[in-house]
């Protein structure tokens, strides 16, 4: 039986392996059309007086993306990215419309957003969330500029948008790699209990058991690298393994250059010096909401919390 893992702690950088070109032409043509319909959403938020930006909204939306691409196997950070930025490149045509109309309005009846614009924008929705699974060939960039191209959409936006679509393709090319090679090299500091402890000879804790996991799960052998927190990006960046645990935080930089999973603990410094968090259904929570001190950089065992880097409680 294998076992589940989930942990924040794991980052994962990939190679990209791409199809022919013209595989992707259903992706793209249904990311184009849906960016074509928000002339009419920005017809209707215009004469109704409707702000372009509903961000309690869009969270819902990027959060059921998210949700449904952990689904099909899609990596979670890409795939907010790349509807955050397909967010973004809709509300810029909206308001690329909203200002054209400043000085000549457009007709006072619009077709109704909820009743006949939305159930379109689900539908198209569907068809790209299942699409996102096809890898995206780098030679078809201006394809994807042909059938995305939108009066009001910027090219540079379209880029990136393209740019996102590769990114999702990478995790699922790094594990196709790994199975081909039957390893996975896992780096790890061995200083930080109770996530990695002991010698490469004889790894200990809860990532380290983690990682097995993972390994059993792919069908590979898992070889432990040593690595340290002052070389942890060099050594990842250079591919000296394939992923990282110990209790890696997710600060703002590294997202830059790793994926991260969802998170399994929170950990926060109480006053008195001492740490207080609790395992609930394998997910360690924090047991109570303490007053968080300022956290030091770099790392050091958990029994004293000074931690690896800044955390703050949710």
């Amino acid at each position: 039986m294998q076992t589940p893992f989930t942990t924040a702690l794991i980052l994962l950088i990939a190679l990209l392996q791409p199809l022919t070109a013209g595989a992707s032409d259903g992706l793209f043509s249904a990311i184009g059309a849906r960016l074509g319909h928000m002339k009419a959403v920005a017809h209707y938020k215009f004469i109704h007086q409707r702000a372009i930006e509903d961000l309690p909204r869009e969270a819902i939306v990027i959060a059921n993306a998210q949700r449904a691409g952990l689904a099909i196997g899609l990596p979670a950070g890409p795939t907010r990215q790349f509807f955050t930025t397909q967010i973004t490149a809709a509300k810029t045509i909206q308001q690329y419309w909203f200002d054209q109309w400043q000085d000549n309005a457009p007709a006072p009846n619009p077709p109704s957003l909820t009743e006949v614009i939305r159930p379109k924008l689900l539908s198209l929705g569907d068809q790209i969330m299942t699409a996102l699974t096809t890898p995206v060939d780098s030679e078809a960039r201006q394809q994807f500029l042909h059938l995305t191209q939108t009066e009001g959409l910027p090219e540079a936006l379209q880029h990136q948008l393209f740019d996102e679509l590769r990114n999702l393709a990478l995790v699922e090319d790094e594990l196709q790699r790994i199975q081909a090679a039957g390893v996975l090299h896992v780096g790890t500091t061995l200083d930080y209990p109770p996530f990695s402890s002991g010698t490469l000879a004889q790894p200990s804790g809860i990532d380290i058991t983690l990682a097995n996991n993972l390994g059993d799960h792919l069908g590979v052998d898992v070889v432990f690298v040593q690595t340290s927190w002052p070389t942890l990006t060099a050594d990842f960046t250079e591919h000296a393994f394939d992923l990282a645990i110990s209790g890696v935080s997710i600060t703002p930089s590294r997202p830059r250059w790793a994926y991260f999973l969802p998170r399994i603990m929170l950990a926060v410094k109480r006053r008195s010096g001492a740490a207080k968090i609790k395992r609930s259904s394998s997910v360690l929570r924090p047991l109570t909401n303490p007053k968080p001190e300022p956290c030091s950089t770099p790392a050091a065992p958990m029994s004293g919390l000074p931690d690896n880097t800044c955390s703050k409680p949710s």
